[in-house]
C-alpha cells in the first residue's frame, strides 16, 4: 500500500500537492467556523 502510494506522488507531485493545498483549505475553513461557532 504504501510502495503503491510512493510510486504515486512520484508520478504526479503536482496533483499530489494540489491534494494537499485543498486539504489545508479545507482544515483552515473548519478552524475558522470553528472559532466563529465558539464566539457566539
Amino acid at each position: 500500500m504504501q510502495s503503491s502510494n510512493n510510486v504515486e506522488e512520484i508520478k504526479n507531485p503536482l496533483k499530489d500537492t494540489s491534494q494537499k493545498r485543498v486539504k489545508h483549505f479545507k482544515l483552515d475553513l473548519f478552524r475558522v467556523i470553528e472559532i466563529k461557532n465558539l464566539g457566539k
